[in-house]
């Protein structure tokens, strides 16, 4: 109440309310509003992947108390990795921290989501019983305070720790992003395409090679899967890749911020290698290296916007590409890819591209043709059409949307052709036939796909068909629950209470609302309840 003028709101640990209360009270000792939440909150992790307007709404209603369904419009909620983030801790850092400073304390690149290793002394972080479940939700606690479970119940080997390193290490890069970075997500899928071609997981044409991309994702998602709050990955292990294949296309819809880590872990070997391809990607060199080497990314800020900006009119009024780099101490390339984004003709001396074989690739590109397709046809690098791609002016947009339109219309016929083929059969049998084309026209031609349902399409007949076996859902639970009962009464010695058992087993608070569903669970949780030791 004395911190942010509620008895409640502002307790939690991972996405506060009323934070200007709070620095009006505390009289800014900590920071502005902004500073707060930006260095003593996981919030900045959330924002990057969302749009602009997105994290202004957000940070507004942190800021005010007006959380609502924030976790919601953030996408927390609907990832299947809860929206609970438990407090965690390096237990060598609590012991350190008792030493020099007589109190341990939670440090905030050990409370990323998906961050479990401590980068500094590489242990595997536990995660704190409290604040989760309903349990000390409204309390605070230091690390010495609350009790401790192990990340994961089986032995974590080497690989597995290789894996846990890398996406820690792609969390806290991701968290540490500078205030007011977004990802731009037309430039995010097509720098996921280009590694997956690169690592030959799809095709030169961007198809998924679904066998050698299920392998591969497995080898991430199997050891991550054995987590606390990461069960659901073991449905990827097992070959349910769509949640991650999904990421190549641009989409309206943001996915949690963990799908994209546990995809960056996969396709790159560090958080610094995924932001150099983005950069190169993105053609407008926002990123440096950090030489701090900490796993984080920094942006160009303004002052570089402006040397953009003085590179471009300095070769528009008649300087060499080359001088004006120099004068702006960047690279020639960096120097031509800034020119041609502020829509500057260039002078060429050609070497691999020749004026014939450069009218050839723009041509070809032109018409929307796949950076890997163009290379091969004219016999250069794929790095070349990149660069060609950035150095053009207005050649980039021409080309997304020359793609733009392939794509509906290769989208568009599929789905027409399968529609006269079954005589005008039913939306759901179509999306059986050709599920591709379904999914591009229902993110991207949404409009044209209602409209043709409404007008070819016979409507289907009113059902009440389940889509989940509930039967086998309430054995295999009830199961995990009688378990972890018998080994909790042991350790534990006293009688258990619901939120022991939500801590064992973490999918059980998630289907509270269904139990009447799963009446095998409700039995085993009334059993363990009332068992006495």
């Amino acid at each position: 109440m004395q911190l942010f003028g509620h008895p409640r709101q502002g307790a939690s640990h991972d996405i506060p309310a009323r934070v200007d209360e709070f620095v009006k009270r505390t009289e800014g000792i900590l920071g502005s509003a902004e500073v707060v939440i930006r260095e003593h909150t996981l919030v900045p992790f959330y924002l990057p992947l969302r749009r602009e307007i997105d994290a202004e709404q957000a940070i507004s209603a942190i800021r005010a108390g007006g959380l609502g369904g924030i976790k919601a419009r953030l996408g927390i909620l609907a990832s299947g990795f809860g929206a609970a983030n438990p407090l965690k801790a390096c237990m060598v850092c609590v012991k350190v921290d008792g030493l020099d400073r007589g109190v341990s304390s939670w440090h905030l690149d050990h409370q990323w989501p998906g961050a479990w290793i401590c980068l500094l002394h590489d242990a595997v972080l536990q995660y704190g019983l409290g604040k989760v479940n309903a349990e000390g939700r409204f309390h605070w606690y230091l690390p010495q305070d609350i009790a401790f479970a192990e990340a994961s119940k089986t032995p974590i080997d080497g690989s597995a720790m290789q894996v846990l390193r890398k996406l820690t290490a792609c969390a806290c890069g991701l968290g540490r992003l500078p205030q007011g970075f977004h990802f731009d997500q037309t430039t995010l899928a097509q720098t996921y395409q280009s590694r997956m071609i690169d690592l030959g997981l799809a095709s030169p044409s961007g198809r998924l090679r679904s066998a050698r991309f299920a392998e591969a994702l497995a080898s991430i998602c199997e050891p991550l899967s054995r987590l606390h709050g990461m069960e659901i990955l073991a449905g990827v292990a097992s070959g349910d890749t769509g949640a991650f294949s999904r990421l190549m296309q641009e989409r309206r819809s943001t996915p949690h911020p963990l799908k994209h880590l546990i995809f960056v872990t996969l396709l790159f070997e560090s958080w610094q290698a995924f932001t150099s391809s983005y950069q190169q990607e993105l053609g407008n060199a926002p990123f440096v290296k950090d030489e701090t080497n900490t796993g984080k990314a920094t942006v160009l800020e303004d002052q570089d916007h402006s040397r953009s900006q003085s590179v471009a009119e300095d070769v528009r009024q008649g300087m060499s590409v080359t001088r004006a780099a120099e004068a702006a101490g960047v690279s020639v390339a960096t120097a031509i890819v800034w020119s041609a984004a502020a829509g500057v003709p260039l002078s060429r001396r050609p070497k691999k591209l020749t004026p014939r074989v450069r009218a050839q690739a723009v041509a070809s590109l032109k018409r929307g043709h796949d950076k890997g397709v163009v290379a091969s046809l004219v016999g250069v690098s794929i790095q070349t059409i990149t660069f060609l791609l950035r150095s053009e002016p207005g050649l980039r947009s021409a080309w997304n949307a020359a793609r733009l339109a392939r794509a509906r219309k290769a989208a568009r016929t599929a789905w027409t052709r399968a529609a006269r083929r079954f005589h005008s059969p039913m939306q759901q049998v179509l999306r059986q036939r050709e599920p591709a084309a379904f999914a591009w026209l229902y993110r991207n031609d949404r409009q044209w796909l209602q409209q043709f349902t409404v007008e070819t399409l016979l409507k289907p007949r009113p059902t009440n068909n389940a889509h989940i076996d509930w039967n086998e859902r309430d054995r295999v639970l009830s199961a995990s629950i009688e378990i972890e009962a018998r080994n909790l009464v042991q350790t534990k010695g006293r009688r258990l209470k619901l939120s022991d058992l939500c801590n064992a087993v973490p999918q059980l608070k998630a289907l509270f609302s269904k139990i009447r569903k799963l009446p095998l669970t409700r039995a085993a949780v009334a059993s363990a309840l009332s068992h006495r030791s």
